[in-house]
């Protein structure tokens, strides 16, 4: 009897049904969500940091603005997924396949991406796995844009390098100033 229970509790951790279901705005942190079906779900806003989502499958749903920090998604089926602005970093996202996903201005800093597909996914505005930005129109691929090297001047100003004519100065004082327009030489 005690054999059977234990095979029972583990098959219930090998497939579980989250289909169709509203998991907005809840802490889920450290879940288990390995093999799961939770297609057409949502978890708008939800902490899922350090959670295991490995081989789950998502399509369809949306994790708009989640907090997936730190979790395993190695072989998730996020096809059609919603991640827009959501949270990916420092996340295993080994093997998994997220065609046609919306991961626009998602932050991947940090994420594993070893035989990921992005098969026309939406990687506009997403931070990429070097803390590079994607570009507008980043569809399957992170065109990259490269951040602008910073330089001190008179330890007053912060002047950003540019291929255009005029530079901007801020002030790097805590006060809330006018940026000032200047000929680059």
């Amino acid at each position: 009897m005690k054999l059977l229970i234990s095979f029972i509790l583990f098959s219930i951790t090998l497939y579980a049904n989250f289909n169709n279901k509203n998991l907005n705005n809840k802490d889920l942190d450290y879940s288990n969500f390995y093999n799961t079906s939770m297609q057409h779900s949502t978890f708008m806003g939800s902490n899922i940091r350090y959670s295991r989502l490995d081989f789950a499958d998502t399509e369809y749903s949306s994790f708009y603005k989640a907090n997936l920090e730190n979790s395993k998604l190695n072989y998730m089926f996020a096809s059609n997924t919603d991640f827009r602005v959501a949270n990916l970093s420092k996340t295993d996202l080994s093997d998994a396949d997220f065609t046609n996903a919306d991961l626009r201005e998602a932050n991947l800093n940090g994420a594993t991406i070893k035989n990921t597909k992005f098969f026309k996914a939406n990687l506009s505005g997403a931070i990429w796995i070097n803390g590079n930005r994607c570009a507008k129109n980043s569809i399957g691929f992170c065109i990259q844009i490269s951040t602008p090297k910073i330089n001190l001047y008179d330890n007053d100003y912060v002047r950003v390098k540019s291929k255009k004519r005029k530079a901007l100065f801020w002030p790097i004082y805590d006060d809330i100033r006018e940026p000032k327009t200047c000929a680059t030489q």
